[in-house]
């Protein structure tokens, strides 16, 4: 008796086609999802310089020129900002700013004038501080123009000649030298000029000093004729020699010296030498008569010193530097020579807020001072922060870069468009497959094939591999399947 089993196709299982519908649906949703995030978020980045102003009004050659600008954010979010200032030889970048939604931000900052006179013009560049794909994005840009006057000198000199060279001059009762001489520096205004010569009567003006130009004073000095009985002389010797001597608080040379033409009476000598105590004394001239004045200096005792220094670092290096309201260098710096007690230190750089400490000078010792200086960062702003929407709304304006967008996109229609055609050609290849023909078995008697049902029989053929049923059994369950 014979048995035939004709071949079994299997079919893909419906679970199969389910899965890979839900594949495609789920990455065409977070495809999706991220084009509506990306569109959701779209804020617009605008911002504008509001205003500019610069002090003081009247700007001389070699002053500080302040500048305060105010810059605003009129976006939906936060800008984080980058700001340029250039101007002659000036340049300066503040970056990496953020200003929070319509608020405003403070910028001040300090330059030198030039000295030279003319106009110099400031430019102001406001720019979104991107970070990528692309460069900065130019906001706004603002000019002011300042002239420059030169900066006038205070000071100047006096041209001072006789017509007996040698003699004494002095200014403003101060002894500067013998004629003839140049007089540098002098503070604008008026000076008494007094020119001393021996033999000669003195000789006495007021001089006016202008700004920047030099005055000349000539003298003629008049020979004195005295009666011969009304003068008399000097001679001046100290020990060590040397010294400076004063005749009636009157320069009139180094000792030793003979000093005539006195006039009879009391004179005042005081006599003056570096590291040694002043000498003083009051003596008579004598009409035709020689008065002898002698002394041995004492050494002095110094006397403690009154003066201190102060050592100036910053950080940054290289800002101004200022005492008392006077500038005094650029930082690191040492200053000497400052008086004891309390002094006013200011330190000054471009791009950061201001340092000021008192500090104290004591005898002989230095002290030291150490600024560290601060960015500027905003402060101050116009609105409260409570004014900043919770939910920005997507704006059509601005300078929003839409390149992102498209990209995730397009992306996301390549996706999609794949899963679709996979799935398709899923679907039409299980369509065109033939259906798998029913499980055949052999007539017992003839042989002749009849169709049952093939599961029964997967069955039977299981339980009979096992040996669970002799051929004898097996045959008969066969047959009794095909009634």
């Amino acid at each position: 008796m014979k048995v035939t089993m004709a071949s079994t196709n299997i079919k893909p299982k419906c679970d199969d086609r389910n899965i890979c519908c839900r594949r495609v649906t789920i990455l065409f949703f977070v495809v999706f999802s991220s084009i509506f995030c990306t569109m959701a978020s779209a804020y617009t980045y605008n911002g504008e310089i509001t205003s500019i102003t610069l002090s003081p009004s009247t700007i001389q050659g070699g002053d500080n020129i302040t500048h305060t600008i105010t810059v605003k954010n009129t976006g939906d979010d936060g800008l984080t900002i980058k700001f340029q200032v250039s101007g002659g030889d000036f340049f300066q970048t503040f970056s990496n700013i953020t200003v929070p939604v319509n608020q405003t931000l403070t910028i001040q900052l300090i330059t030198r004038a030039p000295v030279d006179s003319g106009q110099i013009t400031f430019t102001y560049q406001l720019y979104w501080d991107k970070t990528s794909p692309d460069a900065d994005i130019l906001l706004d840009t603002e000019t002011r123009s300042v002239y420059i006057n030169q900066s006038a000198p205070s000071t100047g000199s006096l041209y001072i000649t006789s017509n007996t060279s040698g003699a004494s001059i002095y200014v403003d009762g101060s002894y500067r030298g013998i004629t003839p001489v140049t007089l540098s520096g002098l503070t604008t205004g008026s000076h008494t000029v007094r020119i001393l010569q021996s033999g000669y009567n003195d000789y006495s003006v007021t001089a006016i000093v202008y700004a920047g130009q030099t005055t000349t004073v000539s003298s003629t000095l008049i020979p004195s004729t005295p009666p011969p009985t009304q003068t008399g002389s000097i001679v001046i010797t100290s020990s060590p020699s040397g010294a400076d001597v004063y005749i009636d608080g009157l320069y009139r040379g180094i000792t030793p010296v003979t000093l005539s033409g006195l006039t009879t009476g009391s004179h005042t000598v005081r006599i003056l030498q570096s590291g040694y105590n002043d000498y003083s004394l009051t003596t008579l001239v004598y009409a035709g008569q020689t008065t002898t004045v002698s002394t041995a200096l004492i050494t002095s005792t110094p006397t403690p010193t009154q003066t201190g220094s102060i050592v100036i670092t910053s950080s940054p290096t290289g800002a101004d530097v200022y005492i008392d309201g006077s500038y005094r260098g650029i930082s690191p710096v040492t200053l000497s020579g400052l008086t004891t007690g309390s002094h006013t230190v200011r330190i000054l750089q471009s791009g950061y807020n201001d340092y000021s400490t008192n500090a104290k000078v004591y005898t002989r010792q230095t002290t030291t001072v150490t600024g560290f200086l601060s960015p500027i960062t905003p402060v101050q702003t116009t609105s409260p922060a409570a004014a900043v929407p919770t939910t920005p709304i997507p704006q059509t304006t601005g300078s929003f870069d839409p390149s992102g967008l498209i990209i995730l996109l397009i992306i996301g229609i390549v996706v999609v468009a794949g899963g679709y055609f996979g799935y398709s050609k899923i679907i039409r290849s299980q369509a065109e497959k033939p259906p798998s023909p029913p499980q055949t078995v052999g007539d017992l008697n003839t042989g002749a094939p009849s169709i049952i049902d093939d599961k029964p029989i997967k069955i039977l053929k299981m339980r009979y591999a096992k040996g669970e049923l002799t051929t004898e059994e097996y045959l008969e369950m066969i047959e009794n399947l095909k009634k």
